[in-house]
C-alpha cells in the first residue's frame, strides 16, 4: 500500500515538474521574438543602431533595402524600426525594471539581430553589453559599447570603433580611423588610408597598418606596431613597452614619450632626420643608428643625445623619465 502510494507521488511531482518546465520554455520561447522587416531606402542613407545587448551582425546588401532579422531580447519594451527623412532608426528597448546591473546577466537572453544595409550607407551604433561585428560598410562608421568585442574589416571613410570592456579587431580599414579601448586589446592589420589612431589603458596594441599619420597612445599596456611610411608618429605610454618599425619619409616628424616603458624605435632604410633624446631620470640611451654617444648630465642622473644622420630633413623627438631608450636599424 505504501509503496503504491509513494509511486502514486512520486508520479504525480514527475506530472508537475514536465508541466512546469514546459511553461516556463513556453514563457521564454514566446519572450525571444523574432523579427523580419525590410525599408526601402537611398543607397546613402545614414543607419542609428542602439541596442542594449547581445550580438549584432553588420553586412552589404542591396543599394535600395534595409533589411533586420533575428531575435529580440527577452526583456523587450519596444522594438522601433522606421525611416525618417534619410535615416533609418532601429532600437530595442529594454523594460525599466531590467536595470542596469541586470543588462550584462547570462541567464539573460539579449537581441541576437543580423542588419543588412546598403554598402555605400554610413551607420552609428550604441550598446551597453554587445559582441557586433560588422563588414564591408564604405559610408562611414561609428561604433560606441560599453561592454563588447568589436570584429571589423573594409570599412571606409569615417571610421570609429570604440568598447571600454572588450577587445577590436580590424582588418583592411580604409580613410580615416579612430580605434579605442580601455581595458581591451587592439589589433589592426592591414590598414590604409589618411590616418590612424588607437587607443588602449590597460591593453595591449598590436598594429601592422600602412597609415602616412599615426597616433599610438597607452597607459599601461604595450604597444607593437609594423608601419609603413609615415610622415608623422606620435607614440606615449606610460608604464608600457613601445616597439615600433617603419620607414621614416623625408621632412616628416616623430614624437615619443614615456614615463617608466622602454621604447625601441626600429628605421627601415635610409634614415635622414635630426634626433633629440632625454632620458630625464636615469632611463638608457641606446644609439645605433650613427657613432654618436649620449652625454650624462652634470648634476643627477639624466642623459641625453642630439645628433643628425642622412640630410637630416626628418626631425625625431624621445623623451622618457625612466625608461630605456633604443634607436637602431631594421633587421
Amino acid at each position: 500500500m505504501r509503496d503504491s502510494i509513494a509511486k502514486a507521488k512520486t508520479g504525480w511531482l514527475v506530472g508537475v515538474l514536465c508541466l512546469a518546465l514546459s511553461a516556463i520554455y513556453s514563457v521564454t520561447a514566446a519572450a525571444q521574438e523574432s523579427v523580419d522587416k525590410h525599408l526601402s531606402v537611398s543607397s546613402d542613407v545614414k543607419v542609428v543602431v542602439e541596442n542594449v545587448r547581445g550580438k549584432l551582425v553588420v553586412q552589404p546588401g542591396a543599394d535600395d533595402d534595409v533589411h533586420v532579422q533575428g531575435t529580440l531580447d527577452e526583456d523587450t519594451k519596444e522594438f522601433i524600426f522606421k525611416q525618417s527623412g534619410d535615416t533609418v532608426y532601429l532600437k530595442v528597448k529594454i523594460k525599466q525594471q531590467s536595470g542596469w546591473h541586470n543588462w550584462g546577466n547570462s541567464d539573460k537572453r539579449g537581441s541576437n539581430l543580423t542588419l543588412t544595409i546598403p554598402a555605400s550607407a554610413s551607420i552609428s551604433v550604441q550598446g551597453v553589453s554587445m559582441d557586433t561585428e560588422i563588414n564591408d560598410i564604405k559610408g562611414g562608421t561609428s561604433i560606441e559599447l560599453v561592454s563588447g568585442d568589436v570584429r571589423a574589416s573594409q570599412l571606409a571613410k569615417q571610421v570609429s570603433l570604440s568598447t571600454v570592456s572588450g577587445d577590436i579587431h580590424s582588418v583592411d580599414m580604409r580613410g580615416d580611423v579612430r580605434l579605442e579601448s580601455v581595458s581591451g586589446n587592439i589589433e589592426d592589420t592591414g590598414s590604409s588610408g589618411d590616418s590612424g589612431e588607437y587607443s588602449v589603458v590597460s591593453g595591449d596594441l598590436n598594429i601592422s597598418s600602412q597609415m602616412q599619420d599615426v597616433i599610438l597612445q597607452s597607459v599601461s599596456g604595450d604597444i607593437r606596431a609594423s608601419l609603413g611610411s609615415v610622415k608623422k608618429l606620435e607614440l606615449s605610454t606610460v608604464s608600457g613597452d613601445t616597439s615600433a618599425e617603419f620607414t621614416l619619409l623625408d621632412g616628416g616628424d616623430i614624437e615619443a614619450s614615456s614615463v617608466s616603458g622602454e621604447m625601441t624605435l626600429n628605421f627601415v632604410g635610409e634614415v635622414n632626420a635630426a634626433f633629440d633624446i632625454n632620458a630625464n631620470a636615469g632611463g638608457d640611451i641606446q644609439n645605433m643608428l650613427s657613432s654618436d654617444e649620449p652625454r650624462e648630465a652634470k648634476y643627477g642622473p639624466a642623459s641625453s643625445l642630439e645628433f643628425s644622420v642622412g640630410n637630416g630633413s626628418a626631425s625625431v623627438d624621445i623623451n622618457t623619465v625612466s625608461g630605456d631608450i633604443r634607436v637602431r636599424p631594421a633587421k
